[in-house]
């Protein structure tokens, strides 16, 4: 298969670059907040890095559909066609019998037409990995301006999770010492049906909700002071 051949294929699977979360998903489920700023919106050179990149893999999808076109219309396989070609020999001898100059096979003009598509596809394939370096730098510079305006409410969100997982923490403490006094009484409440909540063990310092409220105090989502003393 060659380049041409497979472009079509790898269009369908070429990445993109896309931000990390679109404003419609970050919307769901949001109260009385705007939407994230597109990349697009904050930066004109990221706008325009990814409108040529779009027109750029529309010429390449052009290109290979002309290149189908071409490719059906040859008859028989490239190395007959090149074989089929009149030689240097034929020529000059034609040339000396007066003999009308051999005419190139009817296919090498369509070979000729398939060879220009080719070149200009592998063109397209460096112009496009080029490109894309440049979209990331834009992107990263582009987020970083997103990244200043949502900063406020993300860290509003975090703490927020933050206080539920410590009312999480409490309401779990209190089910364990009301559990454990059932078990110092040697009372059988099993048939209670034990529910236990192992990530968010009252006492381990090392259960999943303990490790994000210390990681949320590393970072100054939360005061330190708050996580609970028994898992701190």
């Amino acid at each position: 298969m060659n380049a041409i051949s497979a472009t079509l294929a790898k269009i369908g699977s070429r990445k993109t670059i896309a931000p990390v979360l679109s404003p419609a998903a970050y919307a769901i489920g949001r109260e009385g907040s705007g939407e994230i700023s597109r990349l697009e919106a904050v930066s004109p050179e990221y706008a325009r890095l990814k409108a040529k990149r779009a027109k750029l893999l529309a010429e390449q999808v052009e290109i290979a559909t002309q290149s189908a076109k071409v490719s059906n219309g040859i008859r028989g396989h490239r190395e007959n066609i090149i074989r089929r070609l009149p030689t240097a020999q034929e020529t000059r001898v034609a040339e000396l019998l007066e003999d009308p100059r051999p005419a190139p096979s009817r296919d090498s003009a369509a070979l000729d037409s398939l060879e220009v598509l080719e070149a200009r596809h592998l063109d397209l394939n460096v112009a496009l990995a080029a490109l894309d370096r440049r979209i990331a730098a834009a992107r990263m510079a582009a987020s970083a301006m997103v990244r200043d305006q949502v900063e406020p409410e993300y860290r509003a969100l975090v703490s927020a999770i933050c206080e539920q997982l410590i009312a999480l923490h409490g309401a779990v403490e209190r089910y364990e010492a009301f559990t454990d006094s059932l078990n110092a009484d040697e009372v059988a409440w099993s048939s209670l049906v034990g529910m236990p909540l192992q990530f968010a063990n009252g006492r381990d310092r090392y259960s999943p909700v303990a490790q994000y409220l210390r990681e949320a105090a590393k970072h100054g989502f939360i005061s330190a002071n708050k996580v609970p003393e028994a898992i701190r």
